[in-house]
C-alpha cells in the first residue's frame, strides 16, 4: 500500500528497459509511490531524454537492442561530470558476478536481477528519498522512519537474498 506521509518530495525517475510491459509496470509501481516518472525503452532515446533532465533515479536494463545499459551508465556518468549524478541502478536477468562486477565498472551504483520484489523496489525508494531530500530536521526523520534497519530494503535481513548487490563503495 503507498505509504501516506509526505516528509519526503518525491524523486524523478527515468525508467529504461526496452520491454514496454517491464518498464511501464515499474513506472506505474514507482508512480503509486508518489515519484515522477519517465519511461524510454532504449537507450539512445534514454540520452537525448537525460539532456534536459536528469532524475534523481534511473532504473536500466542491461540487455538492450542498440546502446545496451552498459553502454548508456558509462555515457551518463561522462556526460553529468561534475553536475548532478543520478542513482543508477541496473534491473536486469544479468545475474553473474562478471555482470555485477561489470555493473561496477560502467557507473552502476546498485545492480538488482529480475525479478525484483516490489516491497525491495518500495523500501530502496523510501530510503533514496530520504538520502536525497533536501535538510530534514532529525525529529521528523525519527517520527516516519520504519523502523528496518541494516541492509534491509524492505523485504528481507539481507539484500542479496533479493539479488541487489551494491557495486560502488562509499
Amino acid at each position: 500500500m503507498p505509504s501516506s506521509h509526505t516528509a519526503w518530495p518525491p524523486l524523478s525517475v527515468l525508467v529504461v528497459d526496452d520491454s514496454a510491459d517491464t518498464a511501464h509496470s515499474l513506472a506505474d509501481l514507482l508512480r503509486l509511490y508518489g515519484h515522477a516518472v519517465r519511461v524510454e525503452l532504449d537507450g539512445r532515446r534514454a540520452l537525448m531524454s537525460l539532456e534536459s533532465d536528469v532524475p534523481d533515479v534511473v532504473f536500466l536494463d542491461i540487455r538492450m537492442p542498440g546502446l545496451d545499459g552498459f553502454q548508456v551508465a558509462e555515457s551518463l556518468r561522462a556526460r553529468c561530470g561534475g553536475g548532478k549524478q543520478p542513482l543508477v541502478i541496473a534491473v536486469t536477468g544479468a545475474a553473474s558476478e562478471a555482470d555485477r562486477l561489470r555493473s561496477a565498472g560502467a557507473g552502476f551504483d546498485l545492480h538488482l536481477v529480475k525479478p525484483v520484489d516490489p516491497g525491495v523496489l518500495v523500501g530502496m525508494m523510501e530510503r533514496f528519498r530520504r538520502l536525497l531530500a533536501p535538510s530534514i530536521p532529525a525529529a521528523d526523520v525519527a517520527a516516519h522512519d520504519t523502523g528496518r534497519g541494516g541492509d534491509d530494503w524492505g523485504g528481507g535481513s539481507k539484500s542479496s537474498q533479493f539479488g541487489c548487490w551494491l557495486t560502488r563503495s562509499e
